[in-house]
């Protein structure tokens, strides 16, 4: 079924909505070829149509009967339905052309294309017919996108969850080099980070205890541990009565003997 108005018709005919409510029966005559586009465009599914006139305070008897003297031209039923006005029983008769239509056996419902036709040709054939396009182009990229959803559908692939594209995939920006403020506020990093002082490259790899050699899981919890220690104790009191930080006061391997001593 299809619902129109008189005042969107001649609005498609070039009527300005302010002149709406004025009597033009050549700008609605000239608008009836959108309606008419509309019962071509159903036809293709095989369907009958109906024609339901939603009437306005404004419509006029000419207005009506011209649009009434159309759609019979096309060979379609228009009906005006009453409803704003008289409720239900407005459009009563416009309920009953639709029974009327359904019941009489005159639908053959047919698609425009078959599932198995490829993807633009799915959409050539929607320009085409609907649209009425003479020609349809598309990008590159187009076209690759398509290739993808079609792999996603294809018999072998519906069991399988879709792989993303690796062209849609964005380039991971490096991560930047150096220590977060966190880790900042935490002191200087120990176990597998390497410490910068003084323009020397330190790796305190070989610090490590013997006992944290294994399972992923089992290294990073010790080396929070390690971290853990060392920071705790880095306040008190050394031996020769200075502070045992990880800074240039700790030469060479003494600050990897103030890790193992802790």
């Amino acid at each position: 079924m299809l619902v129109a108005t008189i005042r969107a018709l001649k609005m498609h005919g070039g009527v300005q909505k302010a002149d709406l409510k004025k009597e033009d029966l050549k700008a609605l005559e000239a608008g009836m070829s959108n309606l008419q586009r509309h019962v071509e465009n159903m036809r293709k599914f095989g369907l009958p149509v109906v024609i339901s006139i939603n009437r306005f305070s404004a419509d006029t008897a000419a207005e009506i009967k011209l649009v009434e003297d159309k759609c019979k031209a096309l060979g379609v039923e228009a009906i005006m339905a009453d409803h704003w006005a008289m409720g239900g029983e407005g459009a009563a008769d416009v309920a009953k052309a639709v029974v009327k239509a359904t019941e009489g056996g005159a639908a053959k419902l047919k698609f425009l294309y078959p599932d198995e036709m490829p993807l633009f040709a799915k959409i050539e054939t929607i320009a085409k017919e609907i649209y009425r396009a003479k020609n349809v182009t598309a990008d590159k990229s187009v076209k690759d996108q398509l290739k993808t959803w079609k792999r996603w559908v294809s018999p072998s692939c519906r069991s399988a969850s879709p792989r993303r594209s690796t062209r849609s995939r964005p380039t991971r920006t490096p991560r930047r080099a150096g220590r977060s403020h966190h880790q900042r506020a935490r002191g200087p990093a120990v176990g597998r980070r390497r410490v910068r002082r003084g323009g020397v490259r330190r790796d305190h790899d070989h610090a490590r205890p013997a006992e944290s050699a294994g399972r992923r899981h089992h290294r990073r919890r010790r080396r929070w541990q390690d971290r853990r220690v060392v920071l705790s104790t880095s306040a008190r009191p050394h031996e020769s009565g200075d502070p045992v930080l990880l800074d240039s006061r700790l030469r060479g391997n003494e600050r990897g003997d103030a890790m193992c001593r802790f």
